[in-house]
């Protein structure tokens, strides 16, 4: 809430103020600044109040199943049912586990050569993981690594075919996060807002010098050599940034950009991660497809833990234990995923349950479309209809 505050302060007064406003609406905007600023503390004190008095009683952050499906079916408008796209995930989480089996296996003797390999699968799997995370770069260099990353997509994409978009006429800029934007993610997307004709997109990076070295560290093995890639897939190309961009250029209906679907934009950019690899993105190299199999684990991880916490009552304890044995998440990952699945719900399901109605799309639209199929056409067809739910943009193709 404080980082808020920053977006009202000094920088704001000053365009007010050389502003084309007329001096009446500049006052009367400038007191809605100060009033803006006086919620926003008032809420903040407020929140410190509640945590503050031990005998506020909170009710139960678990909503249970009925409540779960009617969220569900609101907030991420699919086909899929709640126990659908769980069951999908239980079953993809095996096959994601077999294939890291056979990759840590044909890297074991690269990294510990004669060393016996382990007698259990998950241990093989993570003593091969802990040596592809140790491969990253130095915290002073993570920006510029990632730049150089996004230019080698976008070089990649036009190569390969995959788009057809201008990126000289509409530029990714890679920029440092701002202060706003700050401690919640390493990376970001930022479009241009629905209500502005023209602007940049971003990719916004934090300053890991910023960090301590401890959690620089952490997050620079999850965000390795190769993770990185897919970071760098997921929110800039051809994923949240490409796809803001056609949402932009495609949607001039306000209504239909402000009111955006979360399940198709997250759902583009998992889409995305497996689109690239599959078309060639990194080589074949065992290591990136590790650390990619082990992201897809972290993305249908999402959904079975939101749907055990809220609807069948799972413990701290086993999640947190299901989400560092099972799927290599650090014990800071897990405890904060934990805490994310306990103050929201529905959500951490928007990627997985996106990216699986895409990927049915693709397939339906590819037997619909026989010698005449193209996946290039398929993506312009599938972005020209803005953020819209899948479920409806499937209807359109699908005619």
């Amino acid at each position: 809430m404080r980082g808020g505050l920053t977006l009202f302060g000094a920088a704001l007064s000053d365009s007010i103020s050389i502003s084309h406003l007329g001096a009446a609406d500049k006052v009367r905007l400038q007191k809605n600044v100060e009033k803006t600023i006086k919620a926003i503390n008032t809420y903040v004190v407020g929140l410190k109040a509640i945590v503050a008095d031990r005998n506020y009683v909170f009710r139960s952050f678990r909503i249970g199943k009925d409540l779960y499906a009617t969220k569900f079916k609101f907030d991420l408008t699919t086909n899929f049912t709640p126990v659908e796209i769980y069951e999908k995930a239980l079953t993809d989480k095996k096959m994601y586990q077999q294939k890291m089996t056979i990759l840590a296996n044909g890297l074991w003797q690269k990294y510990y050569g004669s060393r016996p390999k382990p007698a259990e699968d998950k241990q093989l799997m993570k003593l091969v993981l802990d040596k592809v995370e140790v491969q990253h770069a130095a915290p002073s260099v993570f920006f510029d690594s990632l730049t150089n990353q996004v230019y080698k997509l976008k070089k990649f994409i036009l190569e390969k075919k995959l788009f057809d978009l201008d990126t000289a006429a509409t530029p990714i800029i890679v920029r440092l996060m701002p202060e706003y934007a700050r401690g919640r993610v390493a990376a970001s997307a930022e479009f241009v807002p629905p209500y502005q004709k023209q602007g940049a997109t971003y990719f916004n990076i934090d300053d890991l010098t910023r960090y301590s070295p401890e959690k620089a560290d952490g997050l620079l093995r999850e965000l390795n050599n190769y993770g990185s890639q897919i970071l760098s897939i997921h929110e800039a190309v051809p994923g949240h940034c490409v796809q803001g961009i056609y949402n932009k250029k495609n949607s001039p209906d306000v209504v239909r950009s402000v009111f955006q679907n979360g399940a198709m934009i997250e759902g583009w950019a998992v889409y995305a991660e497996d689109m690239m690899l599959e078309n060639g993105w990194g080589g074949g190299a065992p290591e990136l497809e590790l650390a990619f199999y082990k992201w897809k684990l972290k993305v249908l991880s999402n959904v079975l833990i939101d749907y055990e916490i809220q609807c069948l009552n799972a413990s701290k304890e086993s999640i947190v234990n299901f989400l560092t044995k099972e799927c290599f998440q650090s014990n800071a990952q897990a405890e904060e995923k934990y805490r994310r699945a306990t103050v929201s719900q529905v959500q951490l399901c928007s990627y997985y349950t996106g990216a699986s109605a895409i990927h049915i799309l693709r397939d339906d639209y590819k037997r619909k479309l026989g010698n005449r199929y193209n996946l290039k056409d398929f993506h312009e067809m599938f972005l020209s209809f803005g953020s819209s739910p899948v479920k409806y943009i499937r209807e359109r193709m699908m005619q």
